[in-house]
């Protein structure tokens, strides 16, 4: 007699869910974590910087990506103390500079695809992930509302 497997459960698909819920519903918690993820950035670029080598990047450009994350932190940063009122704007300028970023980092990976280690690559590939999961959620936002 064979005994079939259940199925696995759905329960992080449903945390997932849930949580992007529950941050499309509260916009300025939205510019919190766009905040926290430009401030990572920054933190891990200075370090690709310091370790440039392993990963390829010449570092220049890694400090040049550094003080951009860092200036995108502040703004959302700034957005989340002081947008009360007319937040969509402030998102949508928010959207756009992540997405001008991603782009940014992506045409600077096919530019130095000769020098970046395949460290160099998966590096930047989740950063582009994980930036195009909070995009996700700045768009969802600003569409719901």
């Amino acid at each position: 007699m064979s005994i079939a497997k259940k199925a696995p459960s759905n329960f992080m698909s449903n945390k997932i869910s849930s949580l992007i819920t529950a941050l499309t519903a509260n916009p300025r918690a939205v510019f919190l974590l766009d905040s926290a993820g430009a401030f990572l950035s920054t933190v891990q670029l200075f370090a690709l910087a310091k370790f440039h080598t392993f990963f390829g990047m010449p570092q220049p450009i890694l400090f040049m990506l550094c003080a951009i994350a860092f200036t995108l932190a502040i703004y959302s940063l700034c957005c989340y103390h002081f947008i009360t009122g007319k937040w969509r704007t402030f998102l949508t300028i928010t959207i756009a500079s992540n997405v001008i970023y991603s782009l940014l980092t992506l045409s600077l990976m096919v530019y130095f695809h000769t020098v970046l280690t395949a460290l160099g690559f998966t590096y930047f590939i989740l950063e582009l992930v994980v930036l195009c999961g909070i995009v996700f959620i700045e768009a969802k936002t600003v569409l719901q509302h």
